[in-house]
């Protein structure tokens, strides 16, 4: 029988030593079970703790299918929830990203807090007694962060998040330590909606065969130093590396992983003029 054609498909029926059968990118079945025990399960990174400067900052994200509003509280908390109202799931929050002190539902104006809390409802002496406000909340999912990376989980038994990274902290650390003691911030952001299955994007991200081909425009602006250090698939020294729990890292330039390594290494010429550079020849150490 096809493999395409069978009812039920399993991930090791399509992946092979040297190929991956087309449904485990296109069969509907396995997108959904993908869904509920992926991203239904496990932390997904949502936003940055610089995006919520003030108390009832908020944006939009999403965990898997479903949308969520990141938001900071009164008292400083960021809290993922839900957007859609408790009452008939209309969407809550329409609003890409901007400052609030409260949600209301553009429905039936069940207004909620910025904590997710039910505050308000119209005609509330028509639900009886037994209403409890306290019970209908926006839906909240688990929230944690590290080194201001904000993620969320709909899996209340789920690892604590650093336990869920594990060896991924230390390239978090590195990257945040190019801030060179100044704080990273998200300053603006590019959205690109693709055709694709999620799994493409993923692995692109561990794929440095394409970059002198798509990136091509970027290495041709290079000045000849910087093309030499960016001429990392000629040296064959790059790899990528398995960090476990579905986690992975390609390391193009591995001389430069840590630049506090060589702290006595020569500025390269190229930014020597730039404003701000130090004197000397030697790199300072920024804490």
């Amino acid at each position: 029988m096809n493999i395409e054609n069978k009812i039920d498909i399993t991930p090791h029926e399509l992946v092979f030593k040297d190929h991956i059968r087309t449904p485990m990118y296109e069969d509907p079945r396995l997108f959904e079970e993908e869904m509920q025990k992926i991203f239904k399960k496990t932390w997904v990174w949502v936003a940055h703790e610089s995006e919520f400067p003030e108390k009832g900052s908020f944006k939009l994200s999403q965990v898997g299918l479903e949308p969520v509003i990141v938001v900071r509280d009164r008292k400083g908390a960021i809290h993922v929830m839900v957007n859609r109202c408790r009452h008939r799931a209309a969407t809550v929050c329409e609003v890409k990203k901007g400052k609030t002190s409260s949600f209301q539902c553009p429905y039936h104006g069940w207004g909620y807090g910025l904590d997710g809390s039910l505050r308000a409802l119209p005609y509330s002496e028509q639900y009886g007694d037994d209403f409890d406000k306290a019970q209908h909340g926006l839906l909240k999912l688990r929230t944690e962060s590290y080194a201001g990376m904000v993620f969320a989980t709909f899996n209340e038994e789920a690892e604590p998040l650093v336990d869920f990274l594990g060896p991924v902290t230390k390239w978090i650390d590195l990257f945040m330590k190019q801030g060179a003691g100044y704080p990273v911030k998200v300053l603006g952001e590019h959205q690109f909606s693709v055709p694709m299955n999620w799994k493409v994007q993923l692995e692109n991200t561990t794929d440095a065969y394409h970059f002198p081909v798509v990136h091509k425009s970027f290495l041709q602006s290079l000045d000849d130093e910087t093309e030499e250090v960016f001429s990392f698939l000629d040296q064959g020294k790059g790899y990528v590396e398995d960090l476990g729990n579905g986690h992975s890292v390609m390391v193009m330039i591995p001389e430069l992983v840590d630049l506090d390594d060589n702290l006595e290494a020569p500025i390269p010429s190229a930014l020597r003029s730039w404003p701000g550079s130090c004197a000397t020849t030697a790199i300072p150490r920024s804490r």
